[in-house]
């Protein structure tokens, strides 16, 4: 864990201002006493600033704010929600490594120049630098992924401590619960995307039509779903196109919980959040009741049903005897 701590707060910090500073420091008596900091459309130099602006700039901008993210992610992590660490760490990283790596490219581009006009268009640099940033968030985000966390703080929504009903089941007795949820005002959307292909496909407008037709496969998918609860576990998949969304194996479960859903403490409406990524997901079709499940690992899925309790009560009657599965949460 010192380890973790320690990569996050000391050693990519000592990296970023590395790369900001020893560039500068081995060519600073070769460079012009400005440096081109903008171009335009032909790659033309239009802009310039002077080295001590170029640093001020980029570190207020980019640096500085990365690495407090860094170091507040790497002390204080313990009283962050599940994913903010991970999250916060690998854009900190990103974004200060970004800064460091221009006021690099931008230096060394410029030794030997005797004017910052001369200067060409860095955009196969700019395009290394992203790389490498991009490249350092995410072992930062990897990194920050095994620090401690607070459990007891969703990253988004309310933590509710419901009722958890239970069916009882005889031994070789097993329920099946499927309930179709939809938001009509997603399926009009879809369908008008549809309705518009297939009236500018009559004007011979195609390449139009083709667009708006395949505007509207997302658009359907998210519009209704088929939630099924049985002795394998959860599922929900698109109702329109089939597409599986999620998919939790019974042994994952601890508990399921019946709540009154509002939208906006859980993101908004639709899909929200990632099992994977966040620890919490939410799909909200509507404002109502619905179903808050608990996994075993503290992560959590909400749905919203018409009747939550029935299908609660077969997750808790399954999940007290598990049954053996190969599919995993996505």
């Amino acid at each position: 864990m010192n380890t973790r701590r320690l990569v996050l707060g000391v050693m990519i910090p000592t990296g970023v201002i590395t790369l900001m500073v020893i560039p500068y420091l081995v060519v600073r008596d070769r460079l012009p006493d400005r440096l081109a900091t903008h171009f335009d459309g032909s790659g033309t130099p239009d802009a310039s600033m002077t080295p001590v602006g170029l640093f001020l700039m980029m570190g207020l901008l980019l640096v500085v704010p990365g690495l407090l993210m860094l170091i507040a992610t790497a002390v204080a992590s313990g009283r962050m929600p599940r994913p903010a660490a991970p999250f916060l760490a690998g854009l900190g990283a990103f974004i200060a490594t970004l800064g460091a790596g221009i006021i690099a490219e931008t230096v060394i581009s410029h030794r030997d120049l005797s004017s910052w006009t001369d200067a060409a268009n860095p955009w196969f640099g700019v395009v290394l630098v992203i790389l490498g940033a991009a490249a350092v968030g995410v072992v930062a985000s990897v990194v920050a992924k095994g620090l401690p966390y607070d459990r007891m703080t969703p990253w988004f929504g309310p933590n509710p401590s419901g009722t958890a009903p239970r069916m009882e089941l005889a031994d070789a007795e097993r329920a099946v619960f499927v309930e179709t949820i939809s938001a009509w005002w997603i399926v009009a959307l879809g369908a008008s995307f549809i309705a518009a292909a297939v009236t500018v496909a009559a004007f011979g407008q195609w390449f139009l039509a083709v667009v708006l037709a395949f505007s509207a496969l997302p658009v359907l998918f998210f519009g209704s779903f088929r939630v099924q609860a049985d002795r394998t576990g959860l599922a929900t998949r698109s109702a329109f196109l089939g597409f599986r969304l999620v998919k939790i194996p019974i042994e994952d479960i601890r508990r399921a919980t019946i709540l009154d859903v509002e939208p906006m403490k859980w993101g908004g409406w639709g899909y929200r959040g990632s099992l994977k990524l966040a620890g919490s997901a939410a799909l909200v079709m509507r404002r109502g009741p619905g179903m808050h499940v608990e996994l075993s690992d503290d992560r959590v899925f909400v749905v919203t049903l018409d009747d939550p309790k029935t299908a609660a009560a077969i997750l808790n009657a399954h999940a007290a005897t598990p049954v053996a599965s190969e599919c995993r949460v996505r």
